[in-house]
């Protein structure tokens, strides 16, 4: 029995605040994990995609600017030899998961890459090409898993100088 004038909490009230507490800060805890893991997921995604674009945007950039129809030196399903305007050759390079430029990784992670090529009928060329002077269009497709969701971009270039 307690006396009137004593203070303090019984032993029950503190086991019960206790408990309280482990169980709401299970739950905070819980919630900033999912948290933390939407956060990763959705930067992750941001980055693939953002690098998919910049690669996109640089092989539309460099394919339009060929120098002409005779300056294209190698065109192949997963690889493009070309000489730019500004004098300079540029090889595009599909190797396993990763996508070169001039032997520098342009984008890493690919689940799938390929060129496709149209004459000036618009009729897709098939591999080997005999005379890459026929090429009048340029198709990329590429994909990637990101998080275990594929993201796809296909682009089609018409060289400016053809």
């Amino acid at each position: 029995m307690r006396n009137k004038h004593e203070t303090g909490f019984t032993l029950i009230e503190l086991i019960v605040v206790m408990v309280i507490t482990v169980i709401l800060t299970g739950f905070v805890a819980d919630v900033l994990f999912h948290q933390v893991a939407t956060f990763n997921l959705v930067t992750a995604r941001k980055e693939g995609l953002q690098n998919s674009r910049f690669a996109s945007m640089l092989l539309t950039k460099d394919i339009r600017q060929i120098v002409s129809a005779d300056s294209i030196f190698h065109a192949s399903e997963d690889s493009m030899r070309f000489k730019h305007v500004n004098g300079t050759q540029i090889d595009y390079q599909h190797s396993g998961s990763n996508l070169y430029r001039n032997a520098d990784l342009l984008l890493e992670n690919l689940s799938g890459f390929s060129f496709s090529y149209l004459d000036d009928t618009g009729n897709a060329l098939s591999f080997p090409i005999g005379d890459f002077s026929e090429i009048r269009v340029v198709g990329c497709g590429l994909s990637m898993l990101i998080n275990g969701q594929s993201v796809q971009s296909n682009v089609t270039v018409t060289p400016r100088n053809f």
